[in-house]
């Protein structure tokens, strides 16, 4: 190793030991499905979890955006050969932080299909989230992505959303803040000195978010056309998707998203076997 790089491993190592500093802030990237996610401190890094679910999720909604481009893909085509606004399949993200969600399901999903938004209520997150679709745009199969600062619990919000994609939408999810007061004291280092407890806490019970976004997203989701199929009481192809903090929250964010009108509700585990998402469909 030359001296430079000597001196560089030893800062790292400083940074990482004496301040506790994340990996992920020191080196400046997190992988997120096939995309190289830029990060910085105090916007959230990615987790695990949460890339689990992104990839699951996608999976599940290829299906529904396949067919989505079949009906529309000629009929919406306009005479300069671009999409109207039906044509695409909408998905809005919540609480977008990095941007790594609405960006994973953008790699992850068939070209040209979906048009996806991703709001916040912090703009140095919304500005990290820009320059992640932009330095990862060749990745994304030529969907677009937006990014939008705003906050969830202003009153014109619906509005707003429905504004910025002009036109309802098909998927609505969010990795909103859930961590409770009362669990601060247990946090590591590595979180509660570097990410923004903002984007980390929410209420007593940090179950705030959720209700909002669940009544918000019945209001934002197009109307569901009813079709002679058989009834299932499953989640085949999820219309809203929440990330919760585990096992703790599931009954209560459940309720929450039943109370608000879906009517098929299940809760999604990740790889360690905790609750993970509560996801629901109408």
């Amino acid at each position: 190793m030359s001296e430079a790089e000597i001196d560089l491993m030893q800062d790292y190592i400083n940074q990482r030991v004496h301040h506790r500093k994340p990996l992920q802030y020191i080196l400046g990237t997190q992988p997120f499905l096939d995309l190289e996610i830029l990060v910085r401190p105090p916007t959230l890094i990615p987790r695990w979890e949460t890339e689990e679910w992104t990839g699951r999720l996608a999976r599940l909604t290829r299906p529904r955006v396949v067919s989505n481009k079949s009906e529309e893909d000629i009929g919406s085509r306009s005479k300069s050969g671009s999409k109207s606004s039906a044509g695409w399949f909408n998905i809005l993200d919540i609480c977008t932080g990095s941007g790594c969600i609405p960006l994973g399901l953008a790699s992850a999903l068939p070209e040209s299909s979906c048009r996806l938004t991703g709001i916040d209520i912090h703009d140095l997150a919304i500005q990290l989230a820009r320059e992640n679709e932009a330095t990862n745009r060749r990745l994304l199969n030529n969907n677009p992505v937006q990014f939008h600062q705003a906050d969830l619990f202003h009153p014109e919000a619906v509005s707003m959303f429905l504004n910025w994609q002009r036109t309802s939408f098909d998927l609505v999810v969010s990795n909103p803040p859930y961590i409770a007061h009362s669990e601060q004291p247990e946090l590591e280092p590595e979180v509660s000195k570097w990410e923004d407890p903002k984007a980390l806490m929410a209420d007593e019970e940090g179950l705030v978010f959720y209700p909002k976004i669940a009544h918000m997203a019945m209001k934002l989701l197009k109307t569901k056309t009813r079709r002679n199929s058989p009834i299932v009481d499953r989640v085949e192809a999820p219309e809203i998707v929440l990330e919760i903090g585990g096992d703790h929250q599931a009954d209560a964010v459940t309720a929450s998203v039943r109370e608000a009108g879906f009517t098929r509700v299940e809760v999604w585990k990740d790889l360690a076997d905790r609750a993970r998402c509560v996801v629901g469909s109408r």
